[in-house]
């Protein structure tokens, strides 16, 4: 029971209790035994049935949770994780297109180059950051710890400005990684 009360405040108690639910409620087909972090789906790919939806706002509450937690932490690493993996919970079904822009809107906050954030925005065709330019992607990209996600992003708004240029340079550059 101590070490349950202890879990209780640690973010990722919460986390994997949301990552838990949202796996409960996708359809056995989608499940891959390897995955664990939830993936995102383009413009909502299922109509989930009642227990399903009320799975994911279960998990909804505990990535909100976990967000709290880690936010009181300062720990801005684990905030991110948390809400790339809201985002990518709430993408799954398109009723929850409203729920999403709260995580969306404070991962704009945390950190504008979230490859999650981005791929999302871009996926959706929303607006993106004036400032969101292939060549600040880049430099920011090169600095990157994740250079497949980030590479994967700059790709995206490559081709979404019709730089196809810039894309296959950016292939050769990298091809290292794949």
């Amino acid at each position: 029971n101590k070490a349950i009360e202890m879990d209780r405040k640690i973010p990722f108690f919460y986390l994997l209790k949301g990552i838990i639910a949202y796996w409960k409620a996708m359809p056995n087909d989608v499940c891959l035994p390897d995955d664990l972090f939830p993936v995102m789906f383009a413009n909502g790919l299922f109509q989930l049935e009642v227990a399903q939806l009320e799975l994911i706002r279960s998990a909804i509450n505990d990535y909100r949770k976990a967000y709290q937690l880690a936010e009181n932490a300062e720990n801005k690493n684990q905030t991110e994780f948390i809400l790339s993996a809201w985002v990518n919970t709430l993408s799954v079904d398109y009723s929850f297109q409203s729920d999403i822009m709260e995580p969306l809107h404070l991962l704009k906050e945390s950190n504008p180059y979230n490859v999650t954030l981005l791929l999302f925005m871009m996926q959706r065709n929303m607006k993106l950051d004036d400032e969101l330019t292939i060549d600040n992607l880049e430099i920011h990209a090169s600095k990157s710890a994740n250079k497949v996600g980030e590479l994967v992003v700059l790709l995206e708004l490559c081709l979404s400005k019709d730089d196809k240029k810039t894309a296959k340079r950016l292939l050769h550059e990298y091809k290292s990684l794949f």
